[in-house]
């Protein structure tokens, strides 16, 4: 009987896994929300100065979409003094993060923007702090 009382119990226990990777995962999608910082307007949006332009000389932005934990497109290909714009449209938090130093966005929400001004020609490969699995890369011509 003893037998039959523990593989009982063990089973209610296999059925409650589910629920409860479920509740620990709403758990951490909650908690990530709330270390976001504040104002999404105040601290999503970041900006490098702008390259001056010259008479003949106009520089579009190129647009990199977060969506369904990717960046798109990926790569991209812009001149030198081209500037980018990554827009964040999941629900959940992204932060942009180059190999270099000085180069990352803040965390951003659902439509946060980040946006840099590229002026050295070169290879740029960048991943997502938060979920090291996304990546992308930029190259910049002249």
């Amino acid at each position: 009987m003893e037998a039959k009382d523990a593989a009982r119990s063990a089973a209610g226990k296999a059925r409650g896994l589910p629920m409860l990777l479920t509740a620990l995962g709403a758990a951490m999608a909650i908690l990530l929300a709330a270390c976001a910082p504040g104002s999404a307007h105040a601290t999503g949006q970041q900006s490098s100065p702008a390259i001056p332009t010259g008479s003949a000389a106009t520089t579009a932005t190129t647009a990199i979409t977060i969506v369904n934990f990717k960046f798109a497109p990926t790569p991209v290909t812009v001149k030198a003094g081209a500037t980018v714009r990554w827009t964040n449209k999941d629900g959940i938090a992204h932060a942009v993060d180059f190999s270099a130093p000085d180069l990352h966005s803040s965390v951003l929400n659902r439509n946060d923007q980040f946006t840099h001004t590229f002026a050295t020609p070169g290879s740029y490969a960048y991943i997502c702090r938060i979920h090291p699995f996304m990546h992308g890369t930029l190259v910049v011509n002249n």
